[in-house]
């Protein structure tokens, strides 16, 4: 092997890949993130009325950018109105201020009524003392994802503002699928074609087969879909690592392993052992 002498002036650029290790427990509909546990807050409600949490998602979901933790949501008390512009429409006078703006208000309904014209562009928005997103409609034409083109054009006047809300939450979804094919499941229309894709890795992955002493049509089976979100990953979930435990009255009952590190989910231990080394 060549050697090589750094000069002074070289520079080492060295690139680390990591591979964190993420787990979900799932017991009767809950979902943990590696052993988080529920973390009650004290200034805020959470993901729902019923449950009150410091990092403002139930504990099998991530909390995007960890904004707004434990942060008290003021919309139930007088909410001040921010004016990030103030349009032609706006009369300062019926409330009492200077003109110039921008201006904080102690009602948001007194800023909606303070604007003479009802078709004019809400250029105000709610404080509601947490942490937010927004966008004022302009030439550029920036929208959220959640708006369409057509509510885009003709919903929000130029100069309106379009708030969004934080806190953004990720978790795995697990969706069951009845006859898929017939009843037009969109999520499995859309993974259709690339199943016979992945047919060079594994038999197990086509559409229809017969294998052995099995034969299969995912059209008309009954499926069970994992959706896992990409904050969880990455770029990949790597070959090999993949591992469900199903346990029955506290003892595992099986153990499905990538053990070919090609996507099929082998049964590698459980209460029943002639099951040992199948496909699920």
């Amino acid at each position: 092997m060549s050697l090589k002498k750094f000069g002074q002036r070289d520079i080492i650029l060295n690139t680390m890949v990591a591979a964190p290790h993420s787990s979900f427990f799932i017991y009767d509909g809950d979902v943990f993130y590696n052993n988080t546990p529920s973390r009650p807050g004290t200034a805020s409600p959470g993901p729902s009325s019923a449950v009150s949490e410091a990092r403002m998602v139930s504990p099998g979901s991530v909390n995007l950018y960890e904004y707004n933790v434990d942060r008290p949501d003021t919309t139930t008390t007088d909410s001040l109105a921010i004016g990030l512009e103030v349009s032609a429409a706006f009369d300062p006078g019926t409330t009492g201020l200077d003109s110039g703006g921008p201006y904080t208000i102690a009602n948001y309904a007194v800023a909606e009524a303070a604007c003479s014209d009802e078709n004019a562009p809400v250029t105000f928005v709610k404080d509601n003392n947490r942490i937010f997103p927004w966008i004022s409609k302009d030439s550029a034409g920036s929208s959220w994802k959640t708006v369409t083109d057509s509510a885009y054009a003709t919903e929000y006047a130029k100069g309106e503002i379009l708030a969004g809300a934080y806190s953004l939450s990720a978790s795995i979804v697990r969706e069951l699928i009845t006859s898929p094919y017939s009843s037009l499941n969109r999520h499995y229309r859309s993974l259709r074609n690339r199943l016979d894709f992945y047919a060079i890795r594994s038999p197990h992955y086509k559409i229809s087969a017969s294998l052995g002493d099995m034969s299969w049509n995912k059209d008309e089976q009954t499926l069970n879909t994992i959706a896992i979100p990409s904050i969880f990953f990455g770029s990949q979930i790597r070959p090999g690592t993949v591992s469900l435990k199903f346990y029955y009255t506290g003892s595992i009952a099986g153990e499905l392993v990538d053990a070919q590190q090609n996507g099929e989910l082998v049964q590698v231990s459980g209460s029943d052992s002639t099951n040992d080394g199948k496909v699920a």
